[in-house]
């Protein structure tokens, strides 16, 4: 269990996730039921995935969007493969923050430093 968790068991946490539900923010597990645009995006039945999600990566099954998954390669163990997770998504939400607000500026072309960006409360962003 994460301190993320903790927070929103215990009520503090940003927002508001109803009680009860099932903890957990990294999901690593094979597909065992899919849909037909799953099937057409290259997903099969037993194929290793991973994802980040809000709530409900401890359950024995979970339906996430094939859109939010990820392959795992068959020699990665689920363990790395849910650090990984873990740390990608907080560069990705560090980048995400750091982007332009306006509706057609990007950071396409900018170099840009992420540093602590293993631990998901210990990052900084700047742009080169």
């Amino acid at each position: 269990m994460t301190l993320n968790d903790c927070y929103i068991r215990r009520g503090i946490w940003h927002e508001s996730i109803p009680l009860p539900n099932t903890p957990g923010f990294d999901v690593v597990g094979t597909i065992v039921n899919m849909g037909v645009e799953a099937e057409a995006a290259g997903y099969d039945y037993g194929e290793a995935v991973a994802c980040c999600c809000r709530t409900g990566g401890n359950a024995r099954y979970i339906r996430l969007h094939y859109s939010d998954l990820c392959s795992v390669p068959g020699n990665v163990d689920s363990a790395q493969a849910a650090c990984v997770i873990s740390t990608y998504m907080t560069a990705y939400q560090a980048l995400h923050r750091c982007k332009p607000r306006g509706p057609r500026e990007t950071l396409e072309g900018s170099n840009i430093r992420i540093t602590a960006g293993n631990y998901p409360v210990a990052f900084s962003y700047t742009y080169l």
